[in-house]
């Protein structure tokens, strides 16, 4: 999908937890952790993506208009798709391909309203032109 920063972290949504945990994923990658008991703190990162199929495609919205909602992220692309899939029936039945649509979101860290990344290449087209 749209991932093109090696570093990013890709939350993949599912059915099998609730929006409100993808919801909570992507505010902790956005805003960081404090160190809790023997566990380290976790230092915010700048971008994160957030992916669905199916009926999860619902949660990945959910969760990337909440963190925008909320001031900690910004939409930054949206792609969607098909990806087609085989099922995993027990031998015998019959096991087509079908098509499945999917949704890739971008989300920037935002800090104190700013986005993260805004300004950045007016910064370096500043040192160019020294």
């Amino acid at each position: 999908m749209a991932n093109a920063d090696a570093d990013m972290p890709v939350i993949r949504c599912t059915s099998k937890h609730s929006a409100n945990f993808y919801i909570r994923a992507v505010r902790n990658f956005l805003k960081g952790m404090p160190a809790k008991g023997e566990l380290p703190a976790k230092k915010p990162v700048e971008h994160v993506e957030v992916t669905g199929l199916a009926a999860a495609i619902t949660y990945a919205v959910a969760a990337a208009t909440a963190a925008e909602s909320a001031g900690v992220g910004k939409i930054v692309n949206i792609e969607t798709g098909v990806v087609m899939v085989r099922p995993d029936y027990p031998a015998g039945r019959a096991s087509e391909e079908h098509g499945v649509p999917s949704i890739s979101i971008v989300i920037d860290r935002v800090v104190d309203g700013k986005d993260v990344m805004e300004g950045k290449g007016a910064d370096q087209a500043d040192k160019k032109s020294d």
